[in-house]
């Protein structure tokens, strides 16, 4: 009693996160009496752009950049299970949740300060490492979301922009850290660089 619910549901081959706050933010401006000024683009003009033939060629050369990537042998990831897979399917799962110190938080920081990385480079490195270890690989590929709406214009278009990259790195054991942080830093880049390819 006196509450409202709306429950909106949306697939995510027309919605990313992105879309989501805009579509939320755009509500509750209405709803509060504010007017939405109209978009000078809408999704339509991404796809038509995305197909036209100044980016085909684009989309080739970074395909061949792809193929390069993960040309030879791909590798499994071959993670070891810590109980057994049962046959039934189910949605259970968990989460675990953690801080850290603010010390180690802000020694976190200078360090990617004084080495030019971005906290994400800082923090994929680090993975990168876990998984080997926990594997004893040191080919390792691990896919992350990159929001693709780098292009002017279509910052509050409601729309699926999210590209998935697959970032493959080698993670060997005489690498000394920093010289590991540099090099994914660079192997990082340059897959952003070529980013407009998709995965599938």
């Amino acid at each position: 009693p006196g509450s409202n619910y709306l429950m909106v549901d949306t697939h995510h081959i027309i919605s990313d996160g992105q879309s989501n706050e805009i579509f939320f933010n755009d509500l509750l401006a209405l709803y509060n009496g504010a007017t939405i000024k109209p978009l000078e683009k809408n999704y339509s003009d991404y796809v038509e752009h995305y197909y036209s033939n100044n980016i085909t060629q684009e989309l080739k050369n970074e395909e061949n950049y792809w193929l390069n990537r993960f040309k030879g042998e791909i590798p499994t990831l071959g993670l070891i299970k810590d109980s057994l897979i049962v046959s039934k399917t189910s949605s259970d799962g968990a989460f675990f949740q953690f801080g850290i110190e603010p010390e180690l938080s802000k020694s976190v920081l200078e360090m990617t300060k004084k080495e030019g990385v971005t906290l994400f480079v800082f923090c994929f490195s680090i993975y990168n490492i876990l998984i080997s270890k926990l594997t004893n690989h040191d080919d390792i590929i691990i896919g992350t979301p990159f929001l693709g709406r780098d292009k002017v214009g279509y910052e509050s278009v409601i729309g699926m922009f999210v590209q998935t990259l697959a970032l493959r790195n080698s993670v060997r054991g005489e690498y000394k850290y920093k010289y590991f942080l540099q090099e994914l830093k660079k192997s990082i880049l340059k897959d952003f660089d070529n980013r407009k390819y998709p995965l599938e």
